[in-house]
């Protein structure tokens, strides 16, 4: 994806709030946060 790839930093919002707030390495190290929100 290429928003991954020029970003720093993510935000991932979720029933109207925001649920993860860190850098796309952070990101791709939470297991929960992936599956959990993410991953179909």
């Amino acid at each position: 994806m290429i928003s991954l790839e020029v970003s720093q930093y993510c935000l991932l919002m979720g029933h109207m709030r925001i649920v993860f707030g860190e850098t796309l390495a952070e990101l791709k190290a939470n297991t929960y946060i992936r599956k959990g929100w993410l991953e179909v």
